[in-house]
C-alpha cells in the first residue's frame, strides 16, 4: 500500500474514535466505524440499496450527519480559506450529495500533516449554535471565487476541536431538523 493511501483510512479512523467519544453522550454504546470500502462505495449507483453514504457509518438512531473525512496534503488552507479555487470544494460538494442521498446533514472533517482538523458545515445550520454559545466560526465566506461549487449550501468552517465542544443534543434530530429540507431557503 502507498503511503498516501494509509493517510484516508488513519483519518477516517481517528475522526471515528472521536465522533464515537462525543456522540456517546448522547447514545451511549452506538458504535461508528469507517465505510467498508469506503473509497470503493463512493456513489449510489455502486451501493444500490444499502444506506450507506460518506465514509463513516454508525449504528446511532439518532445521528444526523453524512461524513465525509478527508487527510490530503495537495491543498492549500490559504485559498480554500480565502474562497478560492481548492480541493476541499469538491469535497464539500461530495458531502452535500452524500447526504442528500439520506436526507442527512453534510458534514466534512479535512486536515493536512501536523495541522488540526477543519470541519465544514452548513452556515445556516451551524452559525446559530455557535451564537448561542458566544463562539463565532473561524472561517465564513462572504465571497467565492466565480468557478467555486458550493453545491447552493454555502458552509463555514471552525477546527475540529470547537465541533467537539458544541453539545451532541444540540444536533438531535427533534431539536434541529435534518437534512436537505432544513437546509432550504
Amino acid at each position: 500500500m502507498v503511503l498516501g493511501h494509509r493517510k484516508g483510512p488513519k483519518g477516517e479512523n481517528e475522526v471515528v474514535r472521536l465522533l464515537s467519544s462525543w456522540w456517546g453522550q448522547v447514545e451511549p454504546g452506538c458504535q461508528f466505524k469507517r465505510t467498508p470500502k469506503s473509497g470503493g462505495w463512493g456513489n449510489a449507483e455502486v451501493r444500490g440499496d444499502f444506506k450507506v453514504a460518506g465514509d463513516i457509518c454508525t449504528t446511532s438512531q439518532q445521528w444526523p450527519f453524512t461524513i465525509e473525512v478527508k487527510r490530503r496534503e495537495s491543498w492549500s488552507f490559504g485559498a480554500f480559506a480565502e474562497g478560492r479555487l481548492s480541493p476541499v470544494w469538491k469535497w464539500w460538494r461530495q458531502c452535500i450529495d452524500a447526504a442528500a442521498e439520506e436526507d442527512r446533514i453534510p458534514l466534512l472533517w479535512a486536515r493536512k500533516n501536523r495541522q488540526p482538523w477543519i470541519v465544514l458545515l452548513p452556515e445556516r445550520l451551524l452559525v446559530p449554535l455557535l451564537v448561542e454559545r458566544d463562539m463565532e466560526p473561524d472561517i465564513t465566506f462572504s465571497r467565492l471565487a466565480s468557478r467555486v461549487d458550493d453545491g447552493d449550501i454555502r458552509p463555514v468552517c471552525i477546527v475540529g476541536t470547537k465541533f467537539l465542544q458544541l453539545p451532541p443534543q444540540a444536533w438531535l434530530p427533534k431539536r434541529r431538523g435534518i437534512g436537505r429540507t432544513m437546509l432550504a431557503t
